[in-house]
């Protein structure tokens, strides 16, 4: 099943999940969906690349107490779900019943997931021409269709277990390379009270440890940068029983020998 969902703006189907579940029909806001239907758009557009088994979607919605009859409740659940799509008859050509169970259709909609890892993959193609500040910019309106904590208004805890690590990761390894990306574009502004939040928030997230030590070295800050490192080395040790990697010893040691190169070779373009 095709993951790209295409409406023009502000027209057909537009749901967001990255955050907060969001519903958009032409332009327009229903109420947003409760209880098991909200977990059911929810896992679907969680997954808009596949169809879910009636077992997989039986057990988000009721995780340790499924109802006698699970096909025939999950049915009533999608029933529901369509007709607060403005009408199940249409909501049929986005909420799809395969023989394996069900899946979001990939035509007449918008999905802010799907959107993400598209510009993503944008990024990449710019990274490969080596346009890297057409890279920096896929990334930022990527990470803009964001807001975090992800997916605060799930209740399915077998759910969040079983897509909020893997969202997270992406989220994180395109924060990352951003920051990266600036970095070795010179665009300091801004950047270290960034990677700042950024680190603190994940704690034992080297590569955002790295790239803020960097920031603050390339900024002047070589005191603040080597503080950063010792920071973040007895953590791993006390708490992981770890060193840091080779990429965050070679940035120590770069901040140490004061080399102000900055990291790759990104020109702006």
């Amino acid at each position: 099943m095709s993951r790209e969902c295409k409406t023009a703006p502000g027209t057909g189907f537009r749901f967001s999940i990255l955050g907060g579940l969001d519903l958009r029909i032409d332009g327009t806001r229903p109420e947003t969906p409760t209880g098991k239907q909200h977990t059911l758009f929810a896992a679907l557009l969680l997954h808009p690349d596949r169809v879910l088994s009636v077992e997989e979607l039986t057990e988000y919605l009721w995780e340790d107490s499924l109802p006698q009859h699970p096909a025939a409740a999950l049915q009533t659940v999608v029933t529901r779900a369509r007709r607060a799509l403005s009408g199940e008859a249409r909501a049929r050509d986005v909420i799809r019943r395969h023989r394996a169970g069900y899946g979001l259709a990939a035509s007449g909609c918008w999905v802010d997931l799907v959107e993400f890892r598209a510009l993503v993959r944008r990024a990449d193609a710019a990274r490969r021409d080596g346009n890297h500040r057409r890279e920096s910019q896929l990334l930022g309106a990527a990470l803009d269709l964001w807001s975090r904590p992800a997916l605060p208004d799930v209740a399915s805890e077998s759910l969040r277990r079983a897509v909020l690590p893997r969202l997270t990761e992406e989220w994180l390894a395109s924060a990352e390379r951003r920051a990266e990306v600036d970095l070795a574009l010179g665009r300091l502004q801004g950047l270290v009270p960034e990677l700042t939040s950024l680190a603190t928030t994940f704690p034992y997230h080297e590569g955002l440890w790295r790239a803020r030590m960097l920031a603050l070295h390339h900024s002047g800050r070589d005191t603040e940068a080597l503080q950063v490192y010792a920071e973040f080395r007895d953590r791993a040790r006390s708490e992981l029983g770890t060193d840091p990697g080779s990429r965050m010893k070679a940035a120590h040691l770069a901040v140490l020998r004061g080399d102000k190169d900055r990291p790759g070779t990104a020109k702006e373009r």
